[in-house]
């Protein structure tokens, strides 16, 4: 029998981290198992060695331990690992709160009306969820889902996730799934009207020729899609009206020049006659055949 455990600390302790640790040490001995034991076990159920050092300062409530760690103890007693991960992350709730937060409300999600409300909810997901280290969450999202260096930048304001990455987010969050459905679609309504925002902007800016829609969120949706496309028939039909007020108008093998700098699929032109213009009439004085144009003599001054 091994040396018996500290009690654990009382004052100035994190509840929610006294909670873990119980929970543990009661696991461990429902087990009947010596943290050599639950070393063993660990060693056989995941292929990661710990050591029962590192099992017992995870039971002392000195310091809340790694997340991997407290699965690994609480699978290898027979308890669950989510129930585990609950009171882990209840635990890192409190030591780690929402330093972004400062008493201001966070919008539910079907309030939520612009980016600086869907950032704040998302922070407060991850917070919430005890605010998992980004290398952690990046593993645990899966390869390439969602990186820890885009997660940062989101967390501290400099950019969004896009839809697969939101998705991403919500599932190590473990959010539940009407919870998820109900911030995607804040997702959906924030990129819409972030899309039509830089729309009315460029319109301003430049207000006869349309910029293409910037992409705020990562997506391109129908929506989108039907943006560009009506801008590019509609300016196509303004650089047609130009041509038309040239007189090589009707030079086939320059129009097709002149249009594949703007589109790169043309690939032959036929100009209808409903477009074609007549060809400006020669005024000057017709020139026989065989016959070299004649000098002009310089004028004596």
């Amino acid at each position: 029998m091994g040396r018996p455990e500290k009690p654990l600390p009382v004052d100035g302790a994190n509840p929610g981290h006294l909670m873990l640790a119980a929970h543990l040490r009661r696991w461990r001995k429902q087990a009947g198992l010596t943290y050599t034991q639950l070393a063993q076990r660990c060693t056989e159920l995941h292929a990661v060695d710990y050591s029962a050092s590192t099992l017992r300062r995870a039971a002392s409530g000195d310091a809340i331990p790694r997340l991997p760690v407290v699965e690994a103890y609480a699978e290898a007693c027979g308890a669950s690992a989510s129930v585990a991960r609950k009171y882990w992350r209840d635990a890192r709730a409190l030591d780690h709160p929402n330093p972004h937060q400062g008493g201001k409300t966070v919008p539910k999600a079907h309030l939520v009306g612009n980016s600086a409300d869907l950032l704040a909810g998302l922070r407060h997901l991850y917070y919430r969820a005890g605010s998992v280290p980004l290398a952690e969450m990046e593993s645990r999202a899966g390869f390439n889902r969602l990186p820890h260096s885009t997660l940062h930048r989101m967390l501290h304001g400099a950019t969004m996730l896009t839809i697969d990455q939101l998705r991403a987010f919500l599932e190590v969050c473990e959010v539940p799934g009407p919870e998820e459905e109900a911030w995607v679609e804040a997702w959906r309504r924030v990129w819409q009207r972030e899309q039509r925002h830089h729309l009315v902007m460029s319109r301003s800016a430049r207000p006869h020729r349309e910029a293409v829609p910037w992409n705020a969120l990562g997506e391109l949706t129908a929506d989108a899609a039907e943006v560009v496309r009506q801008r590019y028939h509609r300016d196509w039909a303004e650089y047609e009206e130009e041509l038309r007020r040239m007189s090589h108008w009707g030079k086939s093998a320059q129009l097709v020049t002149l249009l594949k700098g703007f589109d790169p699929d043309v690939s032959a032109v036929i100009v209808h006659p409903a477009h074609a213009v007549e060809t400006r009439p020669f005024l000057g004085k017709k020139r026989k055949s065989g016959r070299s144009r004649p000098r002009r003599r310089r004028a004596i001054k």
